[in-house]
Order: C-alpha cells, then sequence, then structure tokens
C-alpha cells in the first residue's frame, strides 16, 4: 500500500526536477527525469487498475499540475508565440491578419523586438485557435509586461482547464 505513494512521490519529483533542470538541448538531462519518471506512470498505472480509489491519482495529477506552475518552460519556446499573439490582440492588431516578419516594422517597442527575436516561427502566421488567443490576450494583460508573471498566466489558464478535465472525466 505504502509502496504506491513512493512511487507517486518518485514520479512526482522526477516530473518537477525534468520541468525545472534540462534545458531544450540536454539531451542526456532530459533522459535522466523523463525515463524514470515514464518507469514510475507505468508502475502507477499497474497500481490503478487494482486499486478501487481514484482519490490517490486524482491529489498527484492536481499537485502535479500545481508544483508545475513554478516551473520556466526550458523544453520548448513556444510560449514567445503565445506572448507575441497576446500582445498584438492587447494592441489591437489581430495576430491571424499578417505574419510576424511582416509585423516588425510597424511595431516600434523594446518588448516586442526582444519577443520577435525570441520567436521560432517568424516566418509563419499564428496557427492557434480564437479561444487559445483569448487566454494570450487575458495572460499579457495580467501579467504587465512582465515575461514571467505572463508565463505564469498562461500556466494558471493551463492549470484551471486541466483539472477542470480531471473533475470532468469522474462523470464519465
Amino acid at each position: 500500500m505504502y509502496v504506491k505513494y513512493l512511487i507517486g512521490s518518485l514520479f512526482s519529483l522526477f516530473l518537477l526536477l525534468g520541468g525545472l533542470w534540462p534545458g531544450q538541448s540536454d539531451f542526456f538531462a532530459i533522459l535522466l527525469c523523463l525515463v524514470p519518471a515514464n518507469i514510475c506512470y507505468f508502475i502507477l498505472m499497474g497500481f490503478s487498475k487494482r486499486d478501487d480509489s481514484i482519490l490517490f491519482y486524482m491529489l498527484l495529477a492536481i499537485a502535479l499540475r500545481v508544483g508545475m506552475l513554478f516551473t520556466s518552460p526550458h523544453l520548448s519556446d513556444d510560449y514567445v508565440r503565445f506572448i507575441w499573439d497576446g500582445h498584438l490582440s492587447n494592441i489591437t492588431k489581430n495576430p491571424y491578419e499578417k505574419k510576424p516578419v511582416d509585423q516588425i516594422s510597424s511595431i516600434e517597442s523594446n518588448r516586442y523586438i526582444y519577443l520577435y527575436s525570441h520567436l521560432n516561427s517568424p516566418n509563419y502566421h499564428t496557427v492557434y485557435p480564437p479561444f487559445l488567443q483569448a487566454i494570450f490576450k487575458f495572460s499579457v494583460r495580467f501579467g504587465e509586461n512582465n515575461l514571467d508573471w505572463e508565463i505564469f498566466f498562461l500556466k494558471i489558464f493551463y492549470a484551471i482547464f486541466s483539472i477542470g478535465l480531471i473533475f470532468l472525466s469522474l462523470t464519465f
């Protein structure tokens, strides 16, 4: 019985460590975190098939989502595009209208130049649907031109929806 809690703790530790430590190009560090996390996950799946209580697994999922709120996105730079689109929406520019490479010349702000320099897809139109664009816009508005806060509010929205899906899954 206590083995389940030990494996859940190890799973959480490795996932949080993976969110805090490696960079996008640190292949072996990512492996060092995610391989044990996946092993723990599969062991937990085995326990869940024999266990009648779903409460532990729900609490573990919620705790991990909340714990990940305080990590910075090291494994992807897509968040820069989210923030870019949110900023465009806040200055009443349509993020679907032009590619960032076509918009940067009309925007004279160090903030946008910084974001533009970190975009991984400046030559492409945005692909994110309007609902996500609204989340990007509100995250930027709540973040008040502070990248760390903007990312934090993005994660808050995603955590709310993830936790909502956990509770919604109980009804089926």
